[in-house]
């Protein structure tokens, strides 16, 4: 790697070569950093070139990049030299500050403030910063209000001699100045507009003030490379969002830099774009557009030349991606303009794109985050001519949060695919986060949702119709990952699942990656490998006929298993007013609580709640179940620890009883299936489990030819399991054969 040979005694000398020489021909002092050497400040770049001649006898020109994260500074750092940021000051970095009380004033004869300086993990809120103690009501539903609720307690905070006032007792450190400033204010905050300097400079103007085109030089230079990593990239400049990619899984033929203001992203809009055609070594500063979806509004350009026609002007072979976008300039690498040439053409290009006027459009940014609230759905679904209970529905949303795999099976007509889709329609901002695919009788492989690379043109890939691979890429993508997506799989079973689902079943435990085809490069929006996204729920409806298939035990131990019944009451309660279901009542009307719903899925820690009775049925079970070889193993007793404590956060009144008849209905019993004499006696020992001691199942309810009501018999501890137990039990006395599904 370059400068890895460098040593302390080179720097020395290069010290001395600088102090009787001064800077070589080519270099220039830096704009932001010094490194400090036997307590001097000199120039990094030039100390390192010459450092790096008397190392290795090899001269290095100006091409290399400057800045945290580089050959040259990491080289800096390996030999223990310290880097000084030049507007800092020599022991600390710059102090933001939030007036927090423009009357009280503190000690040091300051207003109340809070203090924050940018360190290398984050935006460390200092020690003797004061917030304060009441909430804005507008603030009890925002998504940092949990966040900031932790860091208000005895461990980070005392009382200060201000009545409203805490003041901070040691340092937290925030991934965003957003969250810092939410603490101190206690209510949304713009961390970057309103954290500031002593002379009024916000920390978002002090993030604009960047020299861009050292990042092009480190950017070509790392293109170069397999390195596909970015975090160390800056994330903003001029008031723009920047995105560096060099490919996923495999470096990209075409790696690139991007500028974006909300609402738009790479998948969806218009920006100023570097791409880097490593085919003819030219870079391309270019007024972008989305491949993925058709940009709602266009760039205003004078005499526009697209990058395909530029290609073919100048006889080369057609551009892999981007050839729609717009060239603005064009840079040939061996030969790139100054400095000052390079910043000032990406100032004037990020200038156009800032006078657009995209503002007016309407974005799903707008949406305010909410907390997850269980009960809004419901009533949601009631006004929409939707009447499931509520258990119903916590156990359906508790079985989504515990694993995104959920399989609906039970009475045809009874709601299944109308639940998924109700929760997937009520709790995303549009229709491109969820996709409703019904499962062909002839589906033998994984073509009809992965899509296939065209035979007769190698650099085609095949996007299905249904949409199912389109809705995996959307969710990937990094702008995405707070939202939820929904892949409903209707009539799941027509087909063998274990043939055309089984790289998801695999992907699901291992969180691999997913191969799609075997090029480096992307075939349109296809790379050659996909993440499992984390925000992806998949969900089987499931009908039992003689034209469908059973799953196997490998398919059920992956999922919750939810099984729809429709009683007496509820379809004489239909039947006295039948109503037609209006779906549009629910678009987007929980969509402020994806952030919150995802954030609860991603909770991998089980919460302190005591599960010593669920432990005991569950050996209990295990034994039971193990006579029959339908045991269950570690992924599942796992599993059941989530969804009994994902009950519990969705709906804290649900009874200790409740939660174990669910965490037996959905992951124990799914996999009982035989023959009467190997199903029955076990059958009579569950039955047992499911009972208040001393009770005869046999009489009171096995062998019961008359109507029970397990809800409010007062010998039953869990009436889901037991009746569904009591319904295999007397098919497999009448059919000589039992199992978990039912026509």
């Amino acid at each position: 790697m370059l400068f890895d040979k460098v040593s302390f005694e080179n720097l020395k000398t290069a010290v001395n070569i600088l102090n009787k020489k001064g800077i070589p021909e080519g270099f220039s002092s830096s704009k932001y950093y010094d490194v400090k050497i036997d307590g001097a400040l000199y120039p990094p770049k030039p100390i390192m070139a010459i450092a790096n001649y008397y190392a290795t006898g090899k001269t290095v020109n100006n091409y290399f990049s400057g800045g945290r994260n580089t050959p040259c500074f990491n080289a800096f750092n390996r030999l223990g030299v310290e880097i000084v940021t030049k507007s800092d000051n020599l022991s600390e970095s710059k102090v933001f500050k939030i007036i927090i009380s423009n009357s009280e004033i503190n000690e040091e004869n300051e207003l109340l403030n809070a203090k924050l300086q940018i360190v290398k993990n984050g935006y460390l809120l200092l020690k003797g910063s004061y917030t304060f103690k009441e909430s804005k009501p507008s603030f009890l539903t925002h998504s940092y209000f949990n966040l900031i609720s932790n860091h208000l307690t005895n461990e980070y905070v005392i009382d200060s001699p201000f009545v409203d006032f805490y003041i901070l007792k040691k340092d937290i450190l925030f991934n965003s100045p957003s969250a810092a400033a939410a603490m101190v204010l206690n209510r949304a905050a713009n961390g970057r507009k309103e954290w500031k300097l002593e002379d009024g400079t916000s920390l978002e103007e002090m993030e604009n003030i960047f020299d861009f085109s050292e990042m092009i030089h480190q950017f070509l230079e790392q293109a170069k490379t397999d390195n596909l990593k970015t975090k160390h990239y800056q994330k903003t400049y001029k008031n723009t969002k920047v995105k560096v990619s060099f490919g996923q899984g495999n470096s990209a033929k075409i790696p690139w830099i991007s500028f974006l203001k909300e609402p738009f992203t790479t998948s969806d809009g218009i920006y100023p774009v570097y791409l880097f055609y490593k085919n003819i070594n030219k870079l391309i500063l270019a007024y972008g557009k989305s491949e993925t979806n058709t940009p709602k509004i266009k760039w205003n350009i004078n005499n526009p030349q697209t990058i395909s026609n530029y290609f073919k002007e100048n006889e080369f072979e057609k551009p892999d991606r981007y050839g729609d976008s717009h060239v603005f300039k064009v840079y040939g690498v061996s030969n790139l303009p100054s400095d000052s040439e390079l910043n000032q053409d990406l100032d004037i290009i990020i200038e156009k794109y800032s006078q657009l006027g995209y503002n007016k459009l309407k974005t799903e940014k707008d949406i305010p985050s909410m907390k997850f609230d269980l009960e809004n759905f419901e009533i949601n679904c009631k006004s929409s001519g939707l009447n499931y209970n509520k258990q119903l529905i916590t156990r359906y949303i508790s079985s989504l949060a515990t694993k995104p795999f959920v399989l609906l099976s039970g009475l045809s007509g009874s709601g299944k695919t109308k639940l998924a889709q109700a929760f997937a329609q009520w709790i995303s901002e549009n229709e491109n986060q969820y996709c409703i695919v019904p499962v062909g009788a002839d589906w033998t492989n994984r073509e009809p949702l992965l899509g296939y690379v065209n035979a007769l043109d190698n650099t085609e890939y095949i996007l299905p119709e249904n949409g199912a691979l389109k809705l995996l890429i959307e969710a990937n993508k990094e702008e995405n990952k707070n939202k939820p997506y929904f892949l409903i799989l209707d009539e799941m079973n027509l087909s063998h699942v274990e043939r055309y689902f089984a790289d998801f079943l695999s992907i699901m435990e291992s969180k691999d990656q997913l191969k799609l085809h075997s090029d480096t490069d992307a075939k349109g929006i296809v790379s050659s490998h996909l993440s499992w996204p984390k925000n992806l729920f998949i969900i089987g409806t499931v009908n039992i006929d003689e034209t469908t298939y059973m799953f196997s035990p490998k398919v059920l131990d992956r999922a919750n298993v939810i099984e729809f019944r429709v009683n007496k009451e509820d379809i004489s309660k239909f039947l006295d007013a039948p109503t037609e279901i209006d779906f549009t009542n629910l678009n987007g009307k929980g969509a402020g609580m994806g952030e919150s719903f995802i954030e609860i899925t991603s909770n991998k820690n089980f919460e302190t709640v005591d599960t010593k009775e669920l432990n005991k049925k569950l050996v209990l079970f295990f034994e039971e179940l193990k006579k029959t070889g339908a045991e269950f193993g570690y992924r599942t007793a796992t599993e059941i620890h989530r969804l009994y404590n994902q009950l519990t956060t969705l709906d804290n009144t649900i009874l200790e009883e409740a939660k174990i008849d669910i965490a037996i209905m959905q992951k124990l019993l799914p996999k009982l299936h035989g023959s009467r004499r190997k199903l029955c006696p076990i059958l009579e020992t569950l039955a047992s489990f499911c009972v208040v001691e001393k009770t005869d199942v046999l009489k009171g309810f096995l062998n019961n030819k008359e109507a029970i009501d397990f809800k409010t018999n007062e010998s039953v501890l869990y009436p889901l399991s037991l009746e569904k137990i009591t319904r295999m039990y007397k098919g497999a006395v009448d059919n000589g054969f039992a199992s978990y599904a039912e026509a």
